[in-house]
């Protein structure tokens, strides 16, 4: 088999992310010259409407010279940035119509860069419950950077202070969640943003309800009573446990 045959079936199984990659930023660059702006203008930017991104220049450079694949995250704040729509990444109108981007939509790319995100494959198995409280503790501990499987074992964890297990037990509940209805890092953003979701996140648990094992219910039941108390709670209580969660899960620079 010649090399060109291998190399066209390697691109033929493999996912199209980076694709994807070249053609946003291929039209970022469009933009970018368009408005004389730098890759340093488009930074800058960035950094004037999300202070606490962590986006750093080489990050933003590998991307702009496709040496690596675009986040939901990275897409969300150049759009944002450049005060342009998702679709304005891309050129071609309705459908792209060769290789192996053929007959993807916009909504169709979206959802591949999301699903080849490693954050967001992590929080897909989030639909274990002790999977999922093995990331909130991450997620307490270390932000987004915490949402991924190589981080040390945490399996002989056991938490006895009340204020870090409700923390816990929020954060868990969310990932949880946003596992249980297949929306991901954006979800748990929105909910982490306000105890107001406290019910939404019940709501979505108790509808998995016959889903869960004998072993799991007990921790399902934990996590509902923590939930339910919320809009009981002491506004200013219920807000620092939430506020806490919202810390955690703020956009920051992933290196991966």
């Amino acid at each position: 088999m010649s090399s060109d045959k291998k190399n066209d079936s390697s691109q033929s199984t493999s996912s199209p992310a980076l694709s994807i990659t070249c053609i946003a930023m291929d039209n970022v660059r469009k933009i970018l010259k368009n408005r004389h702006l730098s890759v340093n203008g488009l930074l800058a930017l960035i950094h004037s409407k999300h202070p606490d991104c962590g986006l750093p220049y080489s990050i933003l450079r590998r991307l702009v010279s496709y040496e690596r694949k675009m986040t939901i995250d990275e897409a969300i704040l150049i759009c944002d940035a450049l005060d342009v729509p998702f679709t304005a990444l891309f050129s071609f109108a309705g459908e792209f119509p060769h290789g192996q981007l053929k007959g993807m939509t916009a909504a169709d790319i979206y959802h591949a860069i999301e699903q080849d995100d490693p954050v967001q494959l992590v929080i897909s198995k989030c639909k274990n419950l002790r999977y999922a409280y093995r990331i909130a503790f991450q997620v307490l501990l270390d932000g987004p950077r915490g949402i991924t499987d190589s981080y040390p074992s945490l399996e002989d964890l056991r938490i006895t202070n009340p204020e870090t297990l409700r923390s816990v037990f929020c954060i868990e509940a969310i990932l949880h969640a946003a596992a249980l209805s297949e929306l991901g890092i954006r979800a748990c953003r929105k909910w982490a943003s306000s105890p107001s979701y406290a019910a939404t996140i019940a709501d979505i648990i108790r509808k998995a309800g016959k889903h869960y094992s004998q072993e799991e219910r007990k921790q399902v039941e934990e996590i509902l009573t923590f939930l339910d108390s919320i809009p009981g709670m002491e506004e200013k209580a219920a807000a620092g446990i939430w506020l806490t969660a919202e810390k955690a899960f703020e956009i920051q620079d992933k290196l991966v």
